[in-house]
């Protein structure tokens, strides 16, 4: 019914549009406000780039014919045979295709100054580096170099640190109180934290857009409800799905109710129905829309 699938649609908000996302811009001026020592390269327009490349990217890996209940169709036979779709497609795979900034906010990495190290016979790796500060003499500094995608400690001045995540390191430190200045190595982490909870909200959004631009509601929910799937499967998130259930659980309440009240009205013959007094035709500017 075309009527309650408009219905639905009035229902989005357009949060995924950031930068009239109220919720959104308050959490982030919270968050940065609080010290958090974010890049200055990434900016909203990156943030929305990647909700917009997502939302193609599923669009283009899951197509209407390959998620639509219609049988019979040829068209969507053709397709779901083609040796030409490829919906083995992986996120990480994804993830590689985006620009870097985007990749950036889906990767998360763990960042500060880059380091070139010499391992073995001439073999150079770059990580990345942060100094722990001597209370006591501040031109005493102990190195780690560690593993951009997780932390990990490579390369310390204290043995002890190596092969531990940065974040475990933090949390011995102020468990036990020492000579040691960890500012720096707390900036990373905090920054870290703040950039899984920014992708967390973003992909929440993103799939919130796919539900809304899909070509019908049902075929919407199946999307998002892919790309939540695959990103929790693959990335080991924990994106929910409430949001787009209780959209989608709206939509069918309505289709159900407006489909039992027009069976009603066929049953009992429009011609029985008693002539009432002339209503004037609202226009559709003047209309007034309850939801």
């Amino acid at each position: 019914m075309k009527f309650v699938e408009d219905k639905f649609y009035r229902r989005d908000k357009h949060e995924y549009q950031l930068e009239s996302n109220k919720d959104f811009l308050d959490w982030l001026k919270i968050s940065l406000g609080s010290g958090i020592v974010y890049d200055s390269y990434i900016h909203l327009s990156d943030m929305e780039g990647l909700i917009d490349s997502l939302n193609n990217f599923y669009h283009i890996k899951y197509p209407d014919f390959l998620l639509e209940d219609i049988p019979n169709n040829p068209w969507g036979e053709r397709i779901r045979n083609s040796k030409d779709l490829d919906i083995n497609l992986t996120v990480p795979g994804m993830i590689l295709r985006l620009p870097w900034k985007e990749a950036i906010l889906m990767n998360c990495p763990y960042c500060r100054n880059y380091t070139e190290y010499e391992i073995g016979r001439g073999v150079h790796k770059s990580w990345l580096g942060l100094d722990l500060y001597d209370k006591r003499n501040r031109q005493e500094r102990y190195g780690i170099l560690f593993e951009p995608e997780n932390g990990t400690v490579i390369i310390s001045s204290i043995k002890s640190f190596e092969d531990h995540n940065l974040v475990e390191i933090l949390d011995y430190l102020k468990l036990h109180p020492s000579y040691l200045d960890y500012h720096e190595l707390e900036e990373v982490v905090d920054k870290n934290l703040f950039e899984i909870e920014l992708r967390h909200r973003l992909l929440q959004l993103t799939a919130l857009k796919i539900l809304y631009t899909s070509s019908n509601p049902r075929v919407g929910y199946k999307r998002a409800k892919k790309f939540i799937e695959e990103m929790n499967n693959e990335l080991g998130l924990l994106l929910s799905t409430e949001e787009i259930d209780r959209a989608y659980r709206r939509y069918e309440y309505d289709e159900k109710f407006f489909s039992r009240a027009f069976t009603s009205v066929a049953r009992v013959g429009f011609a029985t129905i008693p002539k009432g007094p002339k209503v004037l035709k609202m226009s559709t500017e003047k209309r007034i829309y309850t939801d």
